[in-house]
């Protein structure tokens, strides 16, 4: 286990350097997403994902002009996260050949923003592991003995260690939007992107959002990947959002059975569409953001046309 050890010691590190930056505005962000509230355990199960923002230094300059244009808002920031994937019955210790394979993906990654005056570029890049290096089996069987959940039993059957990278991209930007004193109405288009060994993608949608005093960001937090977020220090803010989108996949390694210590073969979807809706509210330096997602099944024989979570994100800036 010294890669694990090795691994986990370089996420702790940079963690604790991006810790002491000094700088106008550092935001801490939790994010979690569970499908608890749906009486689910199965396919995309969970994910735990903290981000630590700050405000660049006049020396990363040079950066920003390479990855984003001139002349806008820029954030950097680190992030580390872990998901789980598990199939329909966790109460099942032998493979099951017709089912999504147990899987884990812990990661660490560096985060680049540019804010605009009507859109908001995003670049994440992760790096990470699946198996049993990824902590994903400890993590849901500790958490199922505090709640008295159903022990997961089949997590010797999860898809091996794969040393993994990813790097995804994202652009929003409004369309048309219209206000009335201070309420307001949103019309945001976006596309997003990932390459990387672990999965690779691209795809778009639109995004609705109206409310009282609207932020200036684009983003909010859901899903977890990926994730961006601005605090206004002053006012207070209320907005509901919806969105609608779709993702070509070109890789998925999380679905890959044929990693499982019995390889099987499982066909995953091509295409895959998602609805969104939530609300998001601040008030000076926290803000709090909830959402509901549905998406459309992710491999062939699913026995579930879709499945569906909650993601909650808690921020605060300081």
């Amino acid at each position: 286990m010294a890669y694990n050890s090795n691994f986990m010691k370089f996420l702790t590190y940079a963690l604790l350097i991006l810790l002491t930056v000094q700088s106008p505005a550092n935001i801490l962000t939790l994010e979690l997403e569970n499908d608890i509230f749906f009486d689910s355990d199965k396919f995309y199960t969970h994910g735990t994902k903290i981000c630590y923002y700050f405000t660049y230094l006049q020396t990363f300059d040079k950066y920003f002009e390479f990855l984003f244009k001139k002349d806008r808002a820029h954030n950097i920031g680190l992030t580390i996260g872990q998901n789980m994937y598990t199939p329909s019955d966790i109460s099942i210790s032998t493979p099951i050949t017709d089912d999504r394979p147990y899987a884990g993906w812990l990661y660490g990654g560096i985060i680049f923003k540019s804010i605009g005056s009507n859109d908001t570029s995003f670049i994440e890049i992760d790096v990470g592991t699946t198996g049993p290096d990824s902590y994903a089996e400890e993590v849901q069987k500790q958490v199922h003995e505090w709640t008295g959940s159903t022990t997961p039993m089949g997590w010797s059957n999860q898809i091996k260690n794969v040393v993994g990278i990813n790097v995804i991209f994202k652009e929003k930007w409004k369309l048309w939007d219209a206000y009335y004193k201070d309420l307001g109405v949103q019309f945001n288009p976006f596309v997003n992107a990932s390459l990387g060994n672990i999965c690779t993608y691209f795809g778009g949608g639109v995004e609705l959002r109206t409310g009282y005093k609207l932020p200036p960001d684009l983003f909010i937090v859901s899903p977890i990947e990926p994730t961006v977020i601005e605090i206004n220090p002053k006012e207070w803010f209320f907005f509901l959002f919806a969105s609608i989108g779709g993702k070509y996949v070109a890789r998925n390694i999380l679905l890959d059975a044929e990693l499982c210590p019995i390889p099987y073969y499982l066909e995953k979807e091509d295409w895959i569409g998602e609805f969104k809706y939530g609300a998001a509210t601040g008030l000076k330096y926290i803000r709090i953001e909830l959402a509901n997602i549905i998406r459309t099944k992710e491999f062939t024989i699913q026995n579930q046309d879709y499945i569906e979570y909650t993601s909650l994100a808690a921020s605060i800036v300081f």
